[in-house]
């Protein structure tokens, strides 16, 4: 039997400070899911949006967006246009192949950085904190 202390002393820690908001748009459930738990363990809160109409309507609370360049129908790259129109918001892109016309035309709408397909989540937690401490926000 564990000793009731234990258990108090973890509920009295005060929580993480928060680090931002990350907006995670992707149509892969499985993903979302997978990357909130890395991003609200590394101290972020998380919005999630499995399409563009979605995203974009919870864009308000975000402050950077992880974007999925093959987002169904209307394309990562057609919400990046529709996002730039709205908002300033630094944009990571997630690509799943990182060819140089994907930089190059994700860069040109208004992305602030590319990770390709597979990453390392080590990697992507860095860039959006880079991301948001180059934002200022």
């Amino acid at each position: 039997m564990m000793p009731a202390a234990l258990f108090a002393s973890r509920s009295d820690a005060p929580p993480p400070e928060r680090l931002g908001s990350v907006l995670l748009v992707n149509d892969d459930q499985d993903l979302v899911d997978l990357l909130t738990f890395v991003f609200e363990r590394a101290g972020f809160d998380t919005i999630a949006a499995y399409d563009a109409r979605t995203a974009l309507a919870r864009l308000d609370g975000a402050d950077v967006v992880v974007l999925d360049a093959d987002l169904g129908p209307h394309g990562g790259f057609g919400l990046l246009s529709d996002l730039r129109q709205r908002s300033d918001v630094p944009v990571v892109i997630l690509t799943g192949d990182g060819r140089n016309d994907d930089v190059v035309r994700g860069m040109d709408l208004g992305a602030n950085d590319f990770v390709a397909k597979p990453f390392s989540h080590r990697v992507l937690l860095a860039r959006v904190r880079t991301q948001l401490q180059l934002s200022n926000r």
